[in-house]
């Protein structure tokens, strides 16, 4: 395993986090192994190496990050066209395909966790500080967007403080600061293709409070560590209110399930309603799902 077939992957920086970069390295690196244990080509014994991966790897999504990290690296080499490329993404779009029609349950550890008992415990704990968080580390700061909001990826760690929404940098996010409200503006996350650009002003009290405690630097991140260091600093901080080590897919995941659990039924509707036309739910939700017109009342 060369460096130089590694360091592709560096390409895909701006579209993909860098763990999700690093992962595909790794994988890559995993399913070389196997084709040169079973002394397998990567182009000419490609249906070979996909049934490899599904024999030796269970988890349906884990054989799809695999398959998908060649589908990465042929194309970022020019081989978007090759037949072997095509064998790698039509297995992942069948894995696709695969784990949306796999009811998805919560996992050991997700089921732990009640969800609300775990809000109210951080409430609690800022409460009784009273919503003076100043001294206790920016990871605890950072952390309170994920559970008194809904949950990003981690678009947070490299936010920067600004007082105007004058001359930002588009590829940068940003905390503004004006004398009566608090607003996020996302210049850089990973579904930005469908955004461009996103801003939300902040109306939690509870966050607003926090803030209001909090002394910034202009045009200076409001935390200074890597997003690998956030990473490990946020599952240590979910412990102290959950007791367990959750990561932020959890919390994204725990979020979710808890405040759409009443739309269960609803949701199972949409989704085999959606399979029926052939379509993915989003598309039903933007194209056909439409509002009842003016004309008709």
């Amino acid at each position: 395993m060369s460096q130089e077939e590694l360091a592709v992957f560096n390409k895909l920086e701006g579209r993909f986090s860098e763990t999700t970069i690093s992962n595909f390295k790794r994988f890559f690196k995993r399913i070389k192994g196997i084709a040169d244990d079973e002394k397998l080509d990567l182009r000419t014994d490609s249906k070979e190496v996909v049934k490899e991966v599904a024999e030796q790897f269970e988890k349906i999504s884990t054989q799809r990050t695999m398959l998908k990290a060649m589908v990465n690296y042929f194309q970022l080499i020019g081989e978007g066209k090759r037949k072997h490329f095509f064998v790698y993404r039509d297995r992942v779009d069948d894995l696709t395909d695969e784990m949306e029609d796999t009811p998805k349950e919560l996992t050991e550890r997700q089921n732990k966790v009640d969800y609300q008992d775990f809000l109210e415990n951080f409430i609690k704990f800022v409460d009784d500080n009273g919503f003076d968080l100043s001294e206790m580390g920016r990871e605890i700061l950072l952390f309170s967007f994920y559970i008194l909001l809904p949950p990003r990826r981690l678009d947070y760690v490299e936010m920067v403080y600004e007082t105007k929404f004058k001359n930002l940098d588009s590829k940068t996010n940003y905390l503004i600061e004006k004398p009566t409200s608090w607003t996020f503006v996302f210049n850089v996350f990973k579904t930005k293709k469908g955004f461009r650009q996103q801003r939300f002003k902040i109306e939690n009290p509870i966050l607003i409070k926090i803030l209001e405690n909090e002394e910034f630097t202009k045009g200076k991140r409001i935390y200074s560590k890597t997003k690998r260091s956030f990473q490990r600093d946020f599952k240590k901080v979910a412990k102290r209110f959950s007791g367990e080590e959750l990561s932020i897919q959890d919390m994204r995941v725990l979020h979710s399930s808890d405040v759409f659990a009443e739309f269960a039924d609803f949701i199972e509707k949409l989704k085999k309603d959606s399979d029926m036309m052939g379509h993915q739910i989003s598309t039903k939700i933007k194209t056909y799902i439409r509002i009842k017109s003016v004309f008709e009342k």
